[in-house]
């Protein structure tokens, strides 16, 4: 039992490994860290996953994913 649970924690560490190579891949095409916040949060990963992926911290991912929200707001009361 033991055996069984310690090999499903590692396949649980691999595949988290392998979500965040690929969430990694999706946000290279894109310029800046607002940018790929805004893509990875599309993708469901949370401030803090984002953070690590994007070498930063929680918090400024958070901040940069409010001010693209205010931004994309702000476009689209000018395009009314």
């Amino acid at each position: 039992m033991k055996n069984l649970l310690a090999s499903s924690l590692r396949l649980e560490k691999k595949l988290d490994n392998i979500a965040a190579l690929l969430a990694f891949l999706a946000s290279e095409t894109q310029d800046g860290l607002p940018d790929k916040a805004r893509v990875l949060s599309r993708l469901g990963l949370r401030p803090a996953r984002i953070a690590e992926i994007c070498g930063t911290t929680a918090m400024t991912v958070s901040v940069r994913l409010s001010e693209a929200k205010k931004r994309a707001r702000g476009a689209r009361k000018k395009g009314k």
